[in-house]
């Protein structure tokens, strides 16, 4: 075996003999950060900017009881307050993709939540055709993202115990900021395939009756005398 690794594998057992606590840290820190991640998965952005958001509707409002405002900016300003009480409501900032899960949302028997696609926001994308889907494109760019930020956290963690050793001040920032990171790389990664499919199954039963009725209607159009 390379002396190198040689080395460094016995200075590893020789602080974890000689330091367990940071071992024992170790080995809880990674159950208790998944346990953290999963006990706040429920918390989404516009949870923690809730009233950021209602601010700013309120401000909008505001600026729409203005009686000299003209035409193009009451037009524009009408819009905005719609879209940002829409993502109030639906938890989608995206005005044209809004427009879709609105529409999705109200025909489907089975959402129950106006915010049922909030946990898929970062990847939804509208096509050429208006018409909503998941892109697997922005799938595998959150993917990566979330790994980046699991890894550099996982590495920032160990630096931080083996800084520790020396100085535990600096080992304790290190290992906050390693920790943020792990978490918020936990956080980052897409919603599970079977969710996924779930919503893709919504999406796709949405634009089949859609294009079902435009199908009946033409053909009642047709047979009109």
């Amino acid at each position: 075996m390379n002396p190198a690794v040689v080395e460094h594998i016995d200075t590893l057992l020789a602080a974890i003999q000689t330091h367990p606590f940071y071992t024992l840290l170790l080995l809880v820190l990674f159950p208790v950060l998944g346990m953290l991640k999963s006990m706040f998965s429920d918390i989404k952005g516009e949870h923690i900017f809730k009233n950021s958001l209602n601010n700013r509707i309120k401000f909008v409002a505001s600026q729409l009881d203005n009686a000299f405002l003209s035409n193009e900016d009451r037009s524009r300003l009408a819009q905005q307050y719609i879209q940002l009480v829409n993502q109030r409501m639906y938890g989608i900032e995206n005005r044209h993709i809004q427009d879709e899960v609105i529409k999705i949302i109200d025909r489907s028997s089975e959402i129950r939540s106006n915010k049922y696609f909030v946990m898929h926001r970062h990847y939804l994308s509208v096509n050429v055709e208006g018409e909503l889907f998941i892109n697997p494109k922005k799938i595998r760019e959150r993917y990566i993202e979330a790994f980046c930020l699991v890894g550099v956290g996982v590495a920032i963690i160990f630096f931080a115990i083996f800084v520790g050793i020396r100085a535990e001040v600096p080992g304790l920032l290190f290992l906050v900021v390693g920790m943020i990171l792990y978490i918020l790389g936990l956080g980052h990664f897409p919603v599970g395939k079977l969710g996924r499919k779930r919503a893709e199954k919504e999406i796709e039963n949405y634009y089949q009756q859609q294009k079902a009725r435009i199908e009946r209607a033409s053909v009642i159009e047709a047979n009109q005398p």
